[in-house]
């Protein structure tokens, strides 16, 4: 079975805030993954961005906003010839009321392989903590405020002179106990491959007899996704290029 999975592209109809990498490259990886032999296509999460934009917007008008902006990339995942399955992560809020099919995670099984894949913030102990993920996301309300009455720049230098009480900036993953809760819920469940995103580094590692594969970002010119082909037992992260073939 070929499966190929991303995550973290933050759409948002807000030009000011957005940092998807591109919605041409996006449709050509698409338009690749159409005419593969790609059995399943997994989108893991913070497909929107759905915290920020338009400032004082509830999530409903940021999603329907957003989802106009981005037709092309919806009609073609729409059109495709192989399994989508849409997972939400922390910044997809909305999306999950509007499409009851997407869900917390999607779980694949082979003759030889369990797969689990989910966007990963069930992971991070900020977003096991209500309380911390309410505060985070005013927080981003409020740089976005801060970033429309002053420069970018300037939003930016405040950003980073700004930490949180105890030296740490309330945004930060540790990614540490991050990959700590992974293995534990390895241990827990007899998962012998597990994908996620939402720290947006994409990254592999290894854990007893089973594999942890980090899905990365479309953010900031970033094209990454992961690739499993469970017949030819092959597995990595890839680098889309639009003039290279895909890997799986």
């Amino acid at each position: 079975m070929k499966i190929i999975i991303v995550s973290d592209l933050h759409l948002t109809f807000d030009d000011k805030v957005s940092n998807f990498t591109g919605e041409s490259i996006f449709l050509s990886f698409l338009e690749k993954v159409k005419k593969s032999e790609i059995q399943e296509f997994i989108l893991a999460g913070d497909i929107f961005e759905l915290w920020q934009g338009g400032f004082f917007l509830t999530e409903e008008k940021r999603f329907y906003k957003t989802y106009d902006k981005y037709q092309k990339i919806f009609k073609t995942l729409q059109s495709m010839n192989c399994k989508v399955d849409y997972v939400y992560g922390n910044h997809d809020n909305y999306w999950n009321k509007v499409d009851k099919s997407i869900s917390q995670y999607v779980f694949i099984h082979t003759l030889d392989y369990a797969i689990y894949i989910s966007h990963g913030h069930e992971y991070d102990e900020i977003y096991q903590n209500k309380f911390y993920q309410r505060l985070g996301r005013m927080g981003t309300e409020f740089w976005s405020l801060i970033e429309k009455v002053l420069s970018v720049k300037t939003a930016t230098e405040i950003l980073k002179k700004q930490t949180y009480k105890f030296g740490k900036n309330l945004s930060d993953i540790d990614l540490e106990k991050f990959y700590k809760n992974v293995e534990k819920f390895i241990d827990d469940k007899a998962i012998n491959i597990v994908i996620c995103g939402h720290t947006h580094i994409p990254d592999i590692k290894s854990f007893k007899n089973s594999i942890i594969l980090n899905s990365g970002n479309w953010c900031d010119g970033n094209t990454n996704y992961v690739y499993i082909d469970t017949d030819k037992n092959r597995f990595g992260i890839a680098e889309y290029n639009a003039n290279s073939d895909l890997l799986v």
